[in-house]
């Protein structure tokens, strides 16, 4: 007995050391993981503080590199503009727009001796005589001889104005002081080189045209007329290294409504691309330290109803133009993510079928704005969270109603593409969802505060939702592209690609061929 006794106490002795030496041990580890956490937390602490440091830091560089101040309209306008103004004005059948912008150009006040010249593509219709009728000099090129840098160019070359004034044919003039109001400040502020005046939008305007000029106008913040430039000290830093928003925000350029002192155009022209010349122009003045400006106080009214397919192809051309002119930087976010060529198809494909899937179950659009997008992000959620199989069945039923522009161009550009059923529909993956969704945010929080309605625009909302989704698929697509030229793994099938959207917004389906496309690679970029 006492010996069981004793084994059992020394057992117990036994068990209780090794437990001891278990919990020294662990505490020593934990002693050794807390003194890990609290280095790390130190050097997290001063990783912020260092971070802090550098925004404050880049804070004031811009602050005294940037330099942004009002426009003075002063008291000192001259009673009328005695110099002569050139209007130039990019034409392919204008129409009717055509003739009222041209009647509205010639009921300017204030302004003495205006000309016109118009670049005319071979309109078919009665452009040529609507601009004869109104006095302006025709210049007249092959369709497939345009592009949006030199044919502007052109117009000016031809042009004999102190100021070139450059609009298109589908603007209106807000007022009959449109060219008197652009000219003045260059009298009040020789230094200054261009300006852009606003667009303007009127409030028939479909609801995704309206949400647009109000989210551009956000986004450059002016609250006035505004002139902006960079300063011309020797220590200055590379522009380029300012943020995206900041480099586009100073080389804003918009030649829907702008004008451009002669000696400053003959030294910087438009350069012959046949893309975002307005901001490759942009660009360059700010290079060159030469303020530009921008005014709210005219402008045209000009917006496009286009639909979803142009939507998309114009976001993918303007994020590839804005990379490619303002330098800004590449990551290499889809090859991290393994997103190749047949994941984007997968992912734009997939999503476009969510979306028609989810429009067709809202059945119709209540009049009410809160309650219609609640009812589209209702179904949204309940879609993301299904099977593959049920979403493919229920698109099955319902594609021969989505016989869309939009749908057949995604189906033009990914034809040869093998789709996987179980990638197109993982919407928890896919690398657009999380913008998509943004942007229906901002498009709701928009109607929420513009529109008491949607009585009469039931169909106008289903078309923004579309070009929400459009905005960031050519998006994402025109980064992809953008990443794997970096990456220097283009193959036949990119280029393909690339080429069918640019089709129509950069040149004319009638230019597709294999020399307009050598053409069109080497003039996107401005070489």
């Amino acid at each position: 007995m006492t010996n069981n006794v004793t084994d059992k106490i020394q057992e117990m002795e036994w068990a209780l050391e090794c437990a001891s030496r278990i919990i020294k041990k662990k505490h020593e580890s934990s002693s050794r993981q807390l003194r890990k956490l609290q280095a790390s937390d130190v050097l997290l602490t001063d990783l912020k503080r260092q971070l802090a440091e550098k925004d404050d830091f880049l804070r004031k560089l811009m602050g005294s590199i940037c330099r942004i101040t009002a426009v003075d309209s002063g008291n000192n306008r001259p009673h009328s503009i005695t110099s002569r103004i050139s209007v130039i004005i990019p034409v392919r059948n204008g129409g009717e727009r055509l003739k009222d912008l041209l009647g509205k150009i010639r009921s300017q006040k204030k302004v003495l001796d205006v000309e016109i010249i118009i670049v005319d593509s071979e309109s078919t219709d009665n452009s040529v005589q609507i601009g004869e009728e109104f006095g302006a000099k025709i210049i007249p090129i092959l369709e497939s001889e345009f592009n949006h840098g030199g044919t502007r160019t052109l117009g000016a070359q031809h042009s004999t104005g102190d100021y070139l004034v450059f609009t298109v044919q589908d603007a209106i003039p807000v007022s009959n002081y449109w060219l008197y109001t652009m000219i003045c400040p260059f009298i009040s502020h020789p230094e200054l080189a261009a300006l852009s005046a606003k667009q303007f939008i009127k409030p028939e305007a479909d609801l995704f045209s309206l949400w647009s000029h109000e989210r551009m106008a956000a986004f450059l913040g002016f609250q006035g007329d505004t002139m902006y430039s960079l300063s011309v000290g020797p220590g200055d830093a590379d522009w380029r290294y300012f943020d995206s928003k900041t480099k586009r925000i100073m080389t804003f350029f918009d030649d829907v409504s702008s004008c451009i002192r002669r000696d400053v155009f003959q030294e910087f022209k438009f350069r012959p691309v046949i893309n975002a010349e307005d901001i490759d122009f942009g660009t360059r003045l700010l290079e060159n330290r030469k303020p530009m400006a921008y005014l709210t106080s005219t402008g045209v009214y000009h917006w496009h109803e286009n639909g979803a397919d142009d939507v998309f192809k114009r976001n993918y051309i303007g994020t590839k133009a804005q990379v490619y002119i303002l330098e800004n930087h590449m990551s290499n976010y889809f090859d991290l993510h393994g997103i190749n060529l047949n994941r984007m198809a997968e992912h734009i494909s997939g999503m476009y079928k969510l979306i028609s899937v989810c429009i067709a179950e809202m059945g119709a659009v209540v009049p009410n704005p809160i309650a219609a997008i609640n009812s589209f992000v209702k179904s949204l959620k309940k879609w993301l969270d299904s099977s593959p199989n049920d979403t493919e069945l229920k698109w099955n039923r319902i594609k021969e109603k989505s016989g869309s522009a939009f749908y057949s161009l995604i189906n033009e550009l990914f034809v040869d593409i093998p789709l996987d059923l179980e990638q197109q529909y993982n919407f928890k993956q896919n690398c657009l969802t999380s913008m998509f969704m943004h942007h229906i945010e901002e498009f709701a929080a928009y109607l929420c505060q513009s529109q008491q309605s949607l009585q009469g625009r039931e169909d106008e909302l289903i078309d923004s939702i579309y070009k929400l989704f459009a905005i960031e698929a050519g998006t994402k697509l025109g980064l992809y592209y953008l990443e794997v030229e970096m990456l220097d793994r283009l193959t036949p099938l990119h280029q393909r690609i690339d080429h069918l959207l640019a089709r129509g917004v950069c040149y004319s389906q009638e230019m597709d061929t294999e020399d307009s496309l050598v053409e069109t690679e080497k003039t996107y970029i401005g070489q």
